[in-house]
């Protein structure tokens, strides 16, 4: 966060539980979106809660002009709506398109990504800047999947230590975010 992007108060409101929420952000179906705590949710967000139930875990960071919109599943011709869940400690970067079913945490998705209906993210995983995750696609834990669109050939693995280095990536985030509206008050 760089002193020309540096949040104002009065662009967002705080939860009791520390959600720092941008008042530009669209939350559609805003009863059925959950933040657990300590996560902020940039400018341009729009979280679509109206389709089926959005879960955000702890300590979460959605970048500016991104889509959380749950995925629709076809089934003998009814359209059932699969809840999001997204696990805590994950970082989604700026204009990132996501219609994961369900996402680990400590998990890092770059700006411009898009995860297509469907997807299933485990813990500790890497999606970098415009990758294209197809529909269905499960990455499994400690991968770094890329491509357009990322596949089972474009799967690194990580070590066990990412996970941690993800963790204190969204908690360092939180604190110089929070820390920052902590000198505005």
């Amino acid at each position: 966060m760089g002193p020309d992007d540096a949040p104002s108060t009065a662009d967002f409101f705080t939860t009791a539980s520390r959600n720092h929420i941008s008042k530009k952000s669209i939350l559609h179906g805003s009863q059925n979106i959950h933040c657990a705590g300590r996560c902020v949710i940039q400018p341009g967000v729009v979280i679509h809660g109206e389709v089926a139930p959005v879960r955000i875990g702890r300590g979460c960071v959605i970048g500016s002009n991104t889509k959380l919109e749950p995925s629709v599943k076809v089934v003998q011709g009814t359209h059932i709506a699969i809840p999001m869940t997204i696990g805590d400690f994950v970082m989604i970067g700026e204009g990132a398109d996501v219609q994961a079913a369900s996402i680990g945490s400590r998990v890092q998705i770059g700006s411009g990504a898009t995860l297509c209906p469907g997807v299933i993210v485990k813990d500790g995983v890497l999606i970098p800047d415009r990758a294209l995750v197809p529909p269905e696609c499960v990455i499994a834990p400690l991968m770094r999947a890329s491509g357009r669109p990322a596949s089972m050939l474009t799967m690194e693995p990580m070590h066990e230590s990412t996970l941690l280095l993800f963790q204190e990536d969204a908690e360092r985030y939180f604190e110089d975010f929070d820390a920052h509206f902590g000198e505005l008050t």
